[in-house]
């Protein structure tokens, strides 16, 4: 479920399933999709209130050896190394679903991939 007073334009991966006033209950397909669909709300003024009941999700994220993520309100669960570009480093965190957004248009801002948005 998510609040917005912009109007969300469906897609093939985003299905407005039902609205009243500014909270509306969306679809969005699955895995690969999921992510990108994310990202591609963030454009938009949206809150998210909630992804299929949970009010916490698990993000990773893609940076250089040297960033740093400076974001609060997350939980780093854990650090990995990229097998394939050892100039990265993968980092896996749990937030707020409220703070999903937010954290999408912060890794965007500051040049950080958001590799994977999991979706239960």
């Amino acid at each position: 479920m998510v609040s917005s007073k912009e109007q969300i334009k469906p897609t093939t991966d985003i299905k407005i399933i039902k609205e009243q006033d500014d909270k509306k209950i969306i679809g969005v397909t699955r895995w690969g999709a999921f992510t990108n669909s994310i990202i591609e709300l963030s454009n938009s003024e949206i809150d998210v209130l909630e992804i299929g009941g949970n009010d916490e999700i698990v993000v990773s994220v893609l940076l250089d050896e040297a960033q740093k993520m400076n974001f609060e309100n997350m939980e780093l669960l854990y650090e990995s190394a990229v097998v394939t570009n050892t100039e990265l480093k993968r980092l896996v965190y749990l937030l707020h679903v409220n703070e999903l957004l937010p954290f999408v248009r912060y890794a965007k801002s500051n040049s950080i991939e958001v590799e994977h948005v999991f979706d239960y």
